[in-house]
């Protein structure tokens, strides 16, 4: 962490980008999630799996993560015999060179390693549990014990047999596959978790790659049997919007899912300055530490990158590096007028040298097809041609590269239909596109930098009405509520 944040009063930086983890913090730092964290809990419980859905950015696995610690929180405060919600250590992700079985073995590792973690909660609802010692030696020495024959004797304090002869294998090796591990779990997981709410909760992350590799959707399917429908485990998956019924919905995985959770924007006006108090005040080390910019400017962001928190976070942090950088201790902005008008310097810079740097790569057809993708809420398909006003998709296919090429726009292929793509504006594309640029382009986006600080839109977008009851007669026309009776 830079030594700043220290001398701002901050522990650390509050706008770390990665994932909040499953902790009592992250469940304190995710905010306007509610209704979601709520939906992701109720389905714990069921065999289904629920697949998180949303763009890249938007804080998917955060919402895992932190689901599963309340979801785990409320097992561990609550003793019933038949609710336990016990979230996997490490999430996992498909691999277009994985085979099943190698993914297999590391998810049966990691299943071993969150039951010894959690033995003793195991036993606070069930009334007893495994004793795991010898499988964590066998798992956590730098040489395993195993037995000739079976592994069944490592495991026969567990309840699930012996045998005999000793040596050692190295862990994930041949003999781990062949030595009865695998199914020695399988049947602790049978025993413990039968007619049980919840399970051990398991995420895969990152589904992407489902849309470029035909060996990772195929692995998926081979994993239905063996993994996805294992007593004792719950799964939940995280990719980007329109993966389930694109990718994962075929017919060898049918009734397997729930709808897709899928998450878009957070609440507008209220909910941006919930993320900055809420971060505020976990990595505070003083009751007032210091930020150079208002809560207004982290609005400002959160509606350019259209609610994408990682972008968000990042360039608030790139902020923060500039004024620590290129402005002396002496003349830090104090003021909340000093501030509004340094970040508003700061952002027209930043997106002006943006602008600069791909202006003269960018042609005006081109342009109009990133300005309209902008407005069609930044993604959009080619097949979407004629909504561009192109009469083929070939026609419009070299402008679209053009626009990637200079990091306007990303885009995905499916390596068994190089002509199924979809298009999504970047983050770098949000910043071109609130830059005027009437001196340049003969169609401009409809959110520029000039409406970010115009008085009417700061009342739609940023200013929080608090409207007392008692005035409500004097907005509502009562005869109009008559009318509606």
């Amino acid at each position: 962490m830079s030594e700043f944040y220290t001398d701002w009063g901050f522990t650390e930086s509050p706008f770390n980008t990665e994932a909040l983890e499953a902790t009592a913090e992250g469940e304190k730092i995710l905010v306007g999630r509610e209704r979601e964290i709520t939906k992701l809990g109720k389905r714990l419980g069921s065999k289904k799996i629920t697949v998180v859905e949303g763009p890249n950015g938007i804080g998917k696995t955060s919402l895992i993560n932190v689901a599963l610690f309340k979801g785990f929180k409320d097992f561990d405060s609550i003793s019933r015999e038949n609710r336990i919600v016990l979230p996997c250590k490490t999430p996992f992700q498909l691999e277009a060179d994985s085979n099943i079985g190698n993914f297999q073995t590391k998810v049966f590792y990691e299943i071993a390693q969150t039951m010894i973690g959690f033995e003793e909660r195991i036993s606070k609802v069930k009334g007893s549990a495994p004793d795991t010692r010898k499988v964590d030696k066998w798992l956590n020495a730098s040489a395993y014990e195993t037995f000739r024959g079976s592994l069944k004797a490592v495991v026969a304090g567990w309840g699930l047999g012996a045998g005999a002869g000793k040596g050692t294998i190295p862990n994930l090796s041949q003999g781990f596959a062949n030595s009865g591990f695998e199914q020695s779990i399988r049947e602790w997981l049978n025993s413990t978790f039968q007619n049980t709410f919840g399970g051990i909760v398991c995420v895969i992350d990152n589904l992407e790659l489902l849309e470029t590799s035909e060996k990772a959707r195929k692995l998926l399917g081979q994993l239905r049997d063996p993994l996805l429908a294992q007593t004792g485990l719950r799964w939940v998956f995280s990719g980007s919007k329109g993966i389930t019924y694109s990718y994962i919905d075929s017919t060898r995985l049918t009734g397997y899912f729930h709808d897709p959770l899928v998450l878009g924007k957070i609440e507008l006006n209220i909910a941006p300055k919930r993320i900055l108090d809420a971060r505020v005040e976990a990595y505070k080390s003083t009751e007032t530490p210091y930020l150079p910019f208002v809560s207004d400017d982290f609005v400002r962001l959160f509606h350019i990158f259209r609610g994408n928190i990682r972008a968000l976070l990042h360039h608030v942090d790139s902020y923060c590096y500039y004024i620590e950088e290129e402005m002396h201790q002496e003349i830090h902005p104090s003021t909340e007028e000093e501030k509004g008008e340094t970040f508003k310097t700061w952002l027209k810079d930043k997106c002006h040298k943006v602008y600069m740097e791909i202006k003269a790569q960018v042609k005006p057809t081109a342009w109009k097809i990133f300005v309209d993708a902008v407005e069609f809420g930044g993604s959009f398909s080619p097949s979407d041609y004629e909504r561009f006003e192109f009469k083929s998709i070939q026609a419009m296919r070299p402008h679209i590269k053009d626009l990637e090429s200079v990091g306007l726009l990303q885009l995905s292929q499916d390596d068994t239909d190089k002509r199924r793509k979809t298009g999504n504006v970047t983050p770098k594309g949000w910043l071109v596109s609130i830059v005027d640029q009437n001196d340049f382009m003969d169609k401009q986006s409809s959110l520029t930098m000039t409406d970010l600080w115009n008085p009417d839109w700061e009342r739609a977008n940023i200013t929080e009405e608090i409207i007392d009851p008692s005035e409500l007669e004097e907005i509502i026309d009562p005869k109009s509520i008559e009318d509606l009776e």
